[in-house]
């Protein structure tokens, strides 16, 4: 749940996020449905959520970790996966102070046509900070990624941007795919014992439709569904 990018575009929006997990854990299920919220998404059976969920208009992700890397200090009190369904289903996509508590750290993401948010826990205090819906973005886990890695990706990604002004999902998930220098360890999909990008999943969002593509890296399979 690490490496997350988003773009605007002339009608709508893209997001596209790798999933950097051990490649041990339970296979995800897509297309998966909840009812309440109505949303869509790649279930993961270990722990019931998910990492990206989607409604008609709204995306919610989540990454691993808040701004540092952090110590883990376990039972926690349930997966950070559960907290996309829990945000979709408020009519505001609010997230309280209590909804974090005894949760490992994380940072979960808000896209929609009026902003783009992000909610980050230190397993201390709760951080809110909004985005331009207007401007293109990478976001990256801290756990897996120091500054000066986050740094490198980031000019990869600006970089990719220049090339690609008016990019089709196609073009940034082939960036999602292949982005880098050949060196697992900082590639945008990565690569690192224990620990590699074992899913890509993309929600292409339009007023007259919403696209959740899923891509399974670890046995080569791919889904997609519109509504």
């Amino acid at each position: 749940m690490c490496t997350l990018t988003y773009l605007p575009t002339n009608n709508g929006f893209i997001v596209t996020q790798n999933r950097d997990e051990s490649p041990l854990r339970g296979k995800p299920i897509f297309p998966y449905k909840s009812e309440s919220p109505l949303a869509h998404y790649p279930k993961d059976p270990d722990g019931d959520g998910t990492w990206m969920a989607a409604t008609k208009d709204t995306v919610v992700c989540v990454l691993n970790g808040a701004f540092e890397p952090h110590e883990r200090h376990l039972p926690y009190k349930h997966s950070r996966g559960l907290l996309p369904l829990l945000i979709l289903n408020r009519p505001d996509h609010e997230l309280k102070l209590s909804d974090a508590e005894e949760l490992e750290p994380f940072s979960v993401f808000i896209f929609n046509s009026k902003y783009v948010r992000r909610y980050t826990w230190d397993a201390q205090d709760l951080y809110l900070e909004e985005f331009s819906p207007s401007d293109r973005h990478i976001f990256q886990s801290a756990p897996l990624y120091s500054p000066a890695m986050q740094s490198l990706r980031s000019d990869w990604f600006f970089n990719w941007s220049i090339i690609h002004p008016t990019p089709h999902p196609k073009d940034i998930l082939e960036f999602h795919l292949l982005g880098g220098e050949g060196n697992g360890e900082t590639d945008i999909c990565m690569y690192r014992p224990g620990v590699q990008t074992t899913a890509i999943t993309q929600v292409v969002c339009t007023p007259l439709s919403t696209t959740y593509s899923y891509r399974n890296l670890l046995s080569d399979e791919e889904g997609e569904i519109s509504f």
